[in-house]
């Protein structure tokens, strides 16, 4: 079995909500007080302790600005956030704006390269 699929789904739930939290600017208290529950139950969520419910699991992706369907993909890494963050931006584009903005980033990174 390859070693991304060798984790517990509710470690790779939890490693989840904690990167699109951070990603967002949010700390473990915020969330908790969006979702009404208590921060130490939340941390059990987020350390893969405990798995929540569907429902709960919608409420947490909707907080977070994702699909249900995210939370479950391969835990965060700082180039996969990243990643995620520029496709929800482009998302908010027409597709003549992704073209001009993918060209301005094509163009910014060959400059980067030459320094």
């Amino acid at each position: 079995m390859p070693e991304k699929y060798s984790q517990p789904l509710a470690a790779i739930l939890g490693a989840n909500i904690v990167g699109r939290r951070q990603l967002m600017g949010m700390n473990q208290a915020e969330l908790a007080a969006r979702l009404d529950i208590a921060p130490d139950a939340l941390s059990r969520i987020e350390n893969g302790y405990t798995a929540p419910r569907f429902n709960r699991i919608e409420q947490i992706a909707s907080i977070l600005e994702c699909s249900p369907a995210e939370l479950f993909r391969e835990p965060f890494s700082g180039v996969r956030s990243n990643t995620v963050y520029l496709e929800e931006l482009l998302r908010q584009l027409s597709p003549q704006q992704q073209e001009k903005l993918l060209a301005i980033m094509t163009h910014i990174v060959n400059m980067l390269h030459e320094t």
